[in-house]
């Protein structure tokens, strides 16, 4: 599955704005990569990459996980 980009896991996960302003900030990654315009974002499980126009991201909100459709152009994928 992580050959095809379907899931890679845990990863380092990089937003540009406004998708950035969708995640709670306890999920900011103090020492990541950084880039400019992103913020970096770690505990994020990646879960669909590279094919088509948009990245599926998941993150635990409570005892209920949230799932984000991020437009590729937005979003920068750091494995860990």
């Amino acid at each position: 599955m992580r050959f095809a980009n379907i899931k890679k896991g845990p990863s380092y996960v990089m937003l540009h704005a406004p998708y950035s302003t969708f995640i709670p900030s306890r999920f900011q990654a103090k020492q990541s990569p950084q880039a400019p315009d992103y913020t970096t974002f770690g505990g994020i499980d990646v879960m669909f990459s590279g094919i088509g126009q948009k990245s599926v991201i998941e993150f635990k909100d409570g005892r209920r996980a949230r799932r984000l459709e991020i437009p590729n152009e937005s979003i920068l994928i750091v494995p860990r």
